[in-house]
């Protein structure tokens, strides 16, 4: 079987993370610090920098609100919301964050798992 590219999501620079895919959104990020949202035709619907290098992947979390988790080479972590991008909270652990996030919801109660540099990995 061969497949063919039907189009290409273009970035700002290389990428070293995978995209978060949710019903309408396809979210991806690369090492300039750009967080861009695309549509499911590949139309961009919504960019935000954040300033600093990333190469964690997006994580899609339900918070309640469909929402985007990141982290960058700053040590900033943030909350973006899934249709606008808009922030929703930003947190700063003094570290960088290379890693995914790790979302989940066990017997009702929310946990966001974060690998930070050094050897921590923090539940919020």
């Amino acid at each position: 079987m061969t497949l063919a590219p039907s189009y290409t999501l273009r970035l700002d620079a290389e990428t070293w993370s995978t995209p978060a895919l949710a019903p309408g959104r396809i979210v991806a990020a690369d090492r300039s610090g750009l967080v861009r949202a695309f549509t499911e035709t590949g139309h961009a619907a919504w960019e935000v920098r954040t300033g600093a290098e990333i190469t964690a992947s997006p994580t899609l979390a339900s918070l309640p609100e469909p929402t985007i988790l990141i982290g960058d080479h700053a040590g900033t972590f943030l909350a973006l919301d899934l249709a606008t991008g808009a922030e929703r909270w930003r947190q700063s652990f003094g570290a960088m964050i290379r890693a995914t996030a790790a979302f989940t919801d066990l017997d009702g109660e929310l946990g966001i798992w974060l690998p930070v540099y050094g050897p921590r990995l923090v539940r919020l």
